[in-house]
């Protein structure tokens, strides 16, 4: 039983909602009656038996009309109206459907339309836009009822905007006089769309009227009859009638800038305002008031001028809505950027001083907010105009706007802040310049513009603005990105009281304060913040408290585009006195001040590669650091990573050629402190190596070509020396030929490859590799001397690496599957042999146990596909189906084969789905399930991945013709190697019911198994619910179910090599959270009694456990209940609504 409508009383019996005979015949009743309609039963309609006899004769005449004939008069625009009309005018080409309506009023313009077209055809017209407009604008004053003004009104809109402009203007006494006498009759009871469609002609009519007409007194006659529906009492009638003005105010005549029409609008606006003020009748100056939103822009400044002395005359006389709608309307005209002609500079500014006498109280939160926005807009159109001027108002601004950060109301703090904000980036940045100039007149004084913003905003930090502290520190953010770099002194007095608020206790906007002087140290430079604020590290004491350490973390974060000289004239020798401190407690046996000092050095280290982002003087500079840079990296090695950081930022950022040259005459001196560095046998203590190798490599991008050759030729001597060198650095030596293959010409790349082959068949495992890793490089490099090896030694390079196929070990299938890859890409038809050569290794090395040679491998197969594709003559199907046929010769080999040979197809399919054809879909698809049935593992897990990549991938059309075969092959196979892998048959059941639905899933299925995939679909439903709920009480509101599981193309890594565990995958969002979080944890042992860890303590790692300590002995949980008895309880499941099986009542538990 449903109920119709909540408290209807009546209800409908289940399925008898739609009875043909309803005893309750209310709509009927009153659709006979009219009502719905809007015709009244007493009204004649214009669908009489006449008009349907006449229409019988049409049909009955008519001709059937061939094919072409037919499109022809379609062409021609003729259509036909209920067989009532043919009206051929493209026009009215919109009311076409109205053709089969039951509105009285559609019904109504049909038999108009009809009635003017028969009238035209039958006095022989060609039905012109001249004819129906003549023809409407006689039937408009003749006509007697409001229903068929309406109509007529209607069709006169769709056919005067197509009427050439000399007829308009011809008739235009006669026509407008018409449709104002109409207006006049139905002004006050009439429709409004009549009254709509009436307006909008009568516009059209003056839009085109030249200057001369609007001279005469008739034209200023009937625009004041269309300026008095501005303030009908319809809504719809009045914004018709505000259109039609805007319209017309913003089409003047040619050769004028303003409408002559402009003055007369504003006079008659002014003369309601006046006459209507913010009494009682506050309705009609609103009304004015909405129409002066629209038009204020279009009128010329003298009368923008007096139309604002009135609205600002309106905002005194305490009625809020009229204050707030004069506001908008001054908000509208501010914003709409109108020209000096409109709006002059002088009177913009006045405007400004004048809406300070109206500043509204903090607690109206309403009239603020109109009041702050509408000052806001002011200025930034002030600042359009004249920027000088705008900043000689500007202080006035921020003063007045800065009590608001002392209202109750969190609304208006937040729109004050954003106000600043928004007039410190539009208003003060586009006036810098002149604000520069005038600081440096003798006679500035502090009294200027940017001495009054920046001190109000300052004040902003007083104690009783500290409710809003952290709005204000946003906009002080803004402050010093606008004028941090342009006044770094007037700036420094903002940065002292910020950093001693911030060491103020319990501050609460740390966050806020931090983000404020990071601006301020990428605007005004570390120089000037540390002038004004010192980091006081260098006082001598042996106190370890500093209240300014905490800037070392932001100027690490903010220091760019600055002078790097300044960083070894100043911060060095600070950082060199606190490591001489450092020693000096270390010797004192002080192992705590000890540690915090050299801290602190490093912290300041820290900060050198900020100095090396696109620093200022690197050419005039970088000669006189450099030797201290070299010196760091050999003697230092604590501050080795950072100074290869800085030397890689310094190169990388570098854009300008005589950067680039400075940096690169020093490669000499650099370089071999870092082969040296990368070479050398490690010791205790010694940092990572791998970032000295990226920066030889950075390096090298700017380092002179001969300068490399050189490197490169003693590299190679040192290699193929004979002398004692540890097999380390002979391995490392290497790794730097390597970086340097890109750089070298080609008499150097056959050296190499003259040295390297041999060691393609080497026994030892890491030389091997690096071989490998040579021919990689060379292969992939973009250098012209790579390129051209290549080019001439491709064809022995593919001897080489067949021949070394049988040595190739484990560790390097990567870098010569890359390499593979890399030379096959260039390969063409006459390489067809070596294509399909290396098809059986790229298929086994597909089930290689390392994560990069599988993902080569993978890239081969799909790079090899492309080149059999080039060499096959035919399209690129067939190439594809070659390749296929290749790689499936691989099914008849061993379980290992087998099972690789199904993951490079389930990769080909991936990769080239559209392009296969269904037969060789078909092919694989039963190829693979009959693989299904291997009692071999590898071989069925390699299956169930090809059938998830099938379904995934494919679209629903296209697997359409293969869901029976998947569905009841996925079931049929061995029953005990189905329930090892159970968890991949529900994978793949879900995904096939997600593309096809439960039922029709459910009839692929054998019916002995339908069970199965209903329990799976059960399952997944309740896990989809769960899932909605949770997130819906998370967000705290309902999400949609579509939204939630919306569905995405996965990897095919993902699909392929996903986790087939069933625990990792079943357990919903908590598993997901603990996947993603996977990885080493440890916790911090907090002393006794709450004792807080002292982490300078040289004991403090004996701290650090793997183990939560918060965590007790695990408690056994049990989930059952037991009965009296001692047996256990096991509630039964929920049954699911979708059970298509009815099933027998259970009780309440089941006994175990």
């Amino acid at each position: 039983m449903v109920r119709l409508r909540k408290g209807k009383g009546q209800k409908w019996r289940k399925g008898q909602s739609c009875v043909s005979n309803p005893q309750t015949r209310t709509h009927r009743s009153n659709t006979k009656r009219g009502v719905i309609t809007g015709q009244k039963s007493n009204t004649r309609s214009n669908l009489t038996m006449e008009a349907l006899a006449r229409h019988d004769e049409v049909h009955e005449s008519d001709v059937e009309l061939g094919s072409d004939e037919e499109k022809s008069l379609k062409s021609a625009g003729m259509f036909s109206i209920s067989g009532l009309t043919d009206c051929t005018n493209p026009a009215f080409e919109s009311i076409r459907r109205f053709a089969n309506t039951q509105l009285a009023s559609q019904k109504e313009v049909c038999a108009v339309l009809a009635a003017v077209t028969e009238v035209i055809k039958s006095q022989g017209g060609s039905e012109t836009e001249t004819e129906y407009f003549a023809a409407l604008m006689t039937a408009l004053e003749s006509a007697q009822d409001q229903e068929s003004m309406t109509a007529i009104a209607y069709l006169l809109t769709l056919i005067i905007k197509r009427v050439p402009e000399s007829i308009l203007k011809t008739k235009f006494s006669k026509a407008s006089q018409v449709i104002l006498s109409s207006l006049a009759a139905y002004a006050g009871d009439g429709g409004s769309s009549l009254l709509k469609s009436l307006l909008g002609c009568l516009c059209q009519l003056l839009v085109i009227q030249e200057r001369a007409v609007w001279s005469e007194s008739s034209t200023v006659k009937i625009y004041h009859g269309l300026l008095s529906f501005t303030i009908h009492s319809k809504p719809k009638v009045r914004k018709s009638a505000h259109e039609a003005v805007h319209l017309l105010l913003r089409s003047p005549p040619a050769g004028t800038e303003f409408h002559p029409a402009a003055a007369v609008t504003a006079k008659f606006a002014i003369q309601q305002i006046q006459q209507h003020g913010g009494s009682s009748q506050a309705v009609t100056t609103l009304h004015i008031i909405g129409l002066l939103k629209e038009i204020l822009p279009c009128l010329p400044v003298q009368n923008v001028k007096s139309v604002c002395e009135n609205l600002l005359k309106l905002m005194t006389l305490g009625n809020v809505m009229v204050t707030v709608n004069s506001l908008q309307t001054l908000f509208k005209m501010f914003e709409a950027s109108p020209s000096a002609a409109s709006l002059s500079p002088e009177l913009n500014a006045q405007i400004i001083n004048a809406l300070y006498d109206y500043q509204p109280s903090a607690n109206d939160i309403d009239l603020s907010q109109a009041w702050i926005t509408t000052m806001e807009k002011a200025h930034s159109n002030l600042t359009r105009l004249d920027s000088k001027l705008c900043v000689a108002n500007l202080a006035r601004c921020f003063s007045s706007l800065m009590s608001y950060f002392l209202s109750d109301h969190k609304v208006l703090a937040h729109a004050t802040a954003a106000t600043l904000k928004e007039l410190l980036h539009n208003c003060l940045s586009s006036a810098l310049d002149e604000l520069m100039k005038d600081l440096k007149k003798p006679n500035a004084g502090t009294n200027t513009s940017i001495h009054k913003i920046i001190r109000c905003l300052e004040a902003g930090l007083k104690y009783r603005y500290q409710a809003s502290w952290g709005l204000i520190l946003q906009v002080l953010n803004s402050l010093f990105e606008v004028a941090g770099e342009a006044f770094p002194n007037l700036m420094s007095k903002v940065l002292v009281s910020l950093c001693d608020l911030r060491g103020t206790y319990q501050f609460p906007h740390i966050r806020e304060l931090d983000r404020a002087v990071g601006m301020a140290i990428q605007k005004m430079g570390p120089k000037n913040v540390l002038t004004a604020v010192p980091l006081g590290l260098g006082k001598e004491t042996d106190d370890c408290n500093f209240p300014r350490s905490w800037l070392l973390p932001i100027l690490k974060d903010n220091i760019k585009d600055t002078q790097l000289k300044y960083f070894f004239d100043e911060m060095l020798p600070l950082a060199a006195d606190l490591r001489a401190k450092a020693v000096t407690f270390t010797q004192a046996g002080k192992d705590l001040e000890s540690k915090v000092f050299d801290t602190l050095q490093l912290q300041i280290w820290s900060l050198l590669p900020g100095f090396c982002t696109r620093p200022t003087d690197v050419v005039q500079s970088f000669k006189s650091v450099a030797r201290i840079l070299g010196v760091a990296l050999t003697e230092r090695s604590d501050l080795r990573l950072i100074v290869c950081q800085a030397l890689r930022i310094l190169v990388s950022k570098s854009e300008k050629a005589e950067e680039k040259k400075e940096l690169a005459a020093y490669a000499k001196n650099y370089l071999p402190i870092l082969f040296n560095l990368y070479s050398a046998d490690p010791k205790n203590g010694d940092p990572d190596k791998l970032p000295v190798l990226e920066t030889v490599r950075t390096y090298l991008t700017i380092t002179d070509p001969k300068l490399t050759s050189r490197f490169f030729t003693k590299a190679i001597e040192k290699v193929n020396s004979k002398e004692t060198i540890s097999w380390n650095s002979r391995n490392c030596m290497m790794d730097l030929v390597i970086a340097m293959v890109p750089y070298v010409n080609e008499s150097n790349l056959q050296t190499l490859y003259n040295m390297v082959v041999p060691s393609l068949k080497s026994q030892d495992v890491t030389q091997q590799k690096k071989a490998y890793r040579v021919l990689e490089q060379m292969c992939s490099s973009d250098s012209q001397a790579c390129r051209a090896f290549l080019s001439s030694h491709l064809d022995q390079l593919q001897d080489k690496l067949l021949n070394s196929l049988a040595s190739s070990s484990s560790a390097s299938k990567a870098p010569r599957l890359r390499c593979l890859t890399h030379i096959v890409k260039h390969l063409g038809a006459e390489h067809k042999d070596f294509i399909t050569a290396i098809i059986p290794e790229v298929i086994l090395c597909t089930k290689e146990v390392g994560t990069k040679a599988r993902a080569a491998a993978l890239s081969l197969l799909v790079a090899n596909c492309h080149a059999l594709c080039r060499c096959v003559p035919g399209t690129r199907a067939e190439g594809l189906v070659a390749y296929l046929e290749l790689v499936l010769a691989g099914l008849a080999g061993s379980p290992h084969m087998v099972s690789a040979t199904i993951i490079s197809i389930s990769r080909l399919v991936f990769e080239f789905r559209g392009d296969i054809p269904s037969k060789v879909m078909e092919q694989l698809i039963e190829s693979v399930l009959v693989c299904l049935k291997s009692k071999t593992k590898e071989v069925i897990k390699s299956a169930l991945g090809f059938l998830k990549v099938v379904i995934s991938v494919m679209s629903r059309e296209d697997l359409a013709p293969y869901a029976r075969d998947l569905a009841s092959g996925i079931v049929t196979w061995n029953e005990d190697n189905r329930r090892r892998f159970r968890y991949n048959v529900k994978v793949l059941f879900e995904r096939l019911i997600r593309k096809f639905g439960y039922q029709t899933a459910l009839k692929c299925v054998p019916e002995d198994h339908q069970k199965l995939v209903h329990n799976i679909h059960k399952t997944t439903q309740r896990l989809k619910r769960q899932k909605i709920i949770s997130r819906a009480k998370n967000m705290g509101a309902d999400v949609d179910d579509q939204d939630t599981l919306a569905p995405h193309m996965e990897s095919y890594e993902a699909l392929m090599f996903g986790s087939d565990d069933e625990d990792d995958n079943e357990a919903g969002p908590k598993k997901n959270a603990k996947v993603q979080g996977k990885g080493p944890k440890t916790w911090i042992r907090e002393g006794a009694e709450e004792e807080p860890v002292d982490f300078m303590d040289a004991n403090v790692v004996q701290r650090v456990v793997a183990t939560d300590p918060r965590k007790g002995k695990r408690k056994l949980v049990n989930d059952f209940e037991t009965s009296s008895d001692g047996k256990l309880i096991i509630p039964a499941d929920e049954e699911d609504e979708d059970d298509p099986k009815p099933k027998r009542k259970k009780s309440d538990g089941i006994y175990a």
